[in-house]
Formats: structure tokens, sequence, C-alpha cells
């Protein structure tokens, strides 16, 4: 029972792998560059610090296109909707006047 755990943690092995190769790749550069070690300890920090902030990077890039993916279906969804829901309201038939006026003039004109 005590090797009843899979070997990736429970987690994605492809996620579990990414996170721990950029953190040791992290850890490398700063421990490089605090004791001065080969050519890593020239570097300014931003240099040392590019792995974390571009796997930093690239997860908000990807948040973004995600909450822009979700509102543009939301959008076609609301375009349809509104298609499917419009009234349409037909014209009244237009009946001929009930009752018209007419002059009756007599024959007799004593004027």
């Amino acid at each position: 029972m005590a090797n009843s755990k899979n070997s990736d943690g429970g987690g994605g092995a492809g996620s579990t792998a990414s996170g721990g190769m950029i953190t040791i790749l992290q850890a490398a550069f700063i421990i490089c560059k605090i004791i001065k070690a080969n050519v890593i300890g020239d570097w300014p920090w931003w240099k040392v610090m590019l792995p974390l902030i571009c796997s930093s990077g690239l997860m908000i890039f990807i948040c973004c296109c995600g909450i822009g993916a979700f509102c543009c279906v939301e959008g076609i969804k609301q375009n349809e909707d509104e298609k499917n829901n419009q009234i349409t309201i037909e014209p009244i038939p237009q009946f001929p006047p009930v009752a018209t006026s007419t002059k009756i003039i007599s024959g007799d004109n004593n004027v």
C-alpha cells in the first residue's frame, strides 16, 4: 500500500515536469549569480530572472486568450438569441370605409 501513489504526484505529468524544470533552472541561475560562477555571474538580474518572467508572461497570455475567447462566444450567443427572439409585427389589413358622404342635388333649381 505504500507505493499506491502515482509517480507524477497526482497532477498531470506535463504540468509537473515543466513547472519543475523552470523552478530548477531559475534556482540554478540565481545560485550561479550569487556565487558569481561561470558566465551567469556577470549577467544582470533581469537576465537571471528570465525563466520566471517568461513563464509568468506565458500564463498571463494564455489567460487573456481564454478570457477573449469566452467573451467572443458569449457575444455570438447573445446575437443569436436576439435574432431568435425578434417579434415580427404584421401590418393591420386596410378595410374599405364603411360609409361615405355624398351630396345629393335635386333636379329643381329654383334660383
